[in-house]
């Protein structure tokens, strides 16, 4: 299975990284203001460290900007699922031998999964051997003035004070 451009950019994200696009994922056009202000609720990083990862990330092709003023509004070039795949297909290659079998084995076999999660594996792996599987993906599309405040909200951080829509 080749692997894209994009999948090679996201296999080696850190923790902030990850943290970062999963505020992000979380609305739609965000500031770096609105992802430190997010952070900041969970670790303490300096907000030019927020800028950085973003504007690497960017630079990776994980996510999009436009300007917006005298900053930028950020929203995510990549999918969750894409991010995962590549992730978990990384995951297999590197440390099982390319083997997803080792992987779900592993799964079913740790203490912390209850039955019911068994069963919702063993159903998923059933599903997908009796459909052929395949993944449905939709973008969303609108200007980043409007989905900032939306992206707010997505972060739980509400209205931002003193400006307009």
């Amino acid at each position: 299975m080749k692997r894209s451009e994009k999948d090679n950019a996201n296999s080696d994200l850190g923790d902030l990284e990850l943290e970062v696009l999963d505020l992000v994922w979380g609305g739609g056009w965000t500031s770096v203001r609105d992802v430190y202000e997010a952070l900041r609720e969970k670790r303490r990083t300096a907000y030019t460290t927020v800028m950085t990862v973003m504007t690497r990330l960017h630079g990776r092709g994980m996510l999009e900007r436009q300007k917006d003023g005298k900053s930028y509004l950020y929203r995510a070039a990549v999918s969750r699922e894409q991010v995962t795949r590549s992730f978990l297909g990384r995951l297999v290659d590197r440390l099982l031998g390319g083997k997803p079998s080792e992987l779900l084995s592993y799964l079913v076999s740790e203490e912390r999964i209850g039955s019911e999660e068994r069963e919702a594996i063993r159903r998923l792996v059933e599903k997908r051997a009796g459909s052929g599987g395949g993944a449905a993906g939709g973008r969303r599309s609108s200007g980043p003035a409007r989905e900032s405040e939306k992206s707010r909200e997505g972060l739980g951080l509400g209205k931002r004070k003193g400006r307009g829509a």
